[in-house]
């Protein structure tokens, strides 16, 4: 598996959580079922807290990934 450059993965994953929680609002918004909205939602709060972690937030000394 090739290696892929940080800011690229930190990138996409971003996009993927800012979409996800973009199509989640939109989802409660026009009346969609409320309990797969919520869950897209959360879904993708959850992914951008992630993204955030382990790319962009140093841990114990150590640099964060995005900057290597």
């Amino acid at each position: 598996m090739p290696k892929l450059n940080n800011v690229i993965g930190a990138a996409v994953c971003f996009v993927i959580g800012i979409l996800s929680f973009v199509n989640g609002i939109f989802s409660m918004k026009y009346r969609h079922p409320l309990t797969l909205s919520m869950i897209v939602t959360m879904f993708a709060i959850l992914i951008i807290i992630f993204t955030v972690i382990a790319y962009l937030l140093g841990e114990a000394g150590y640099p964060p990934e995005i900057s290597q």
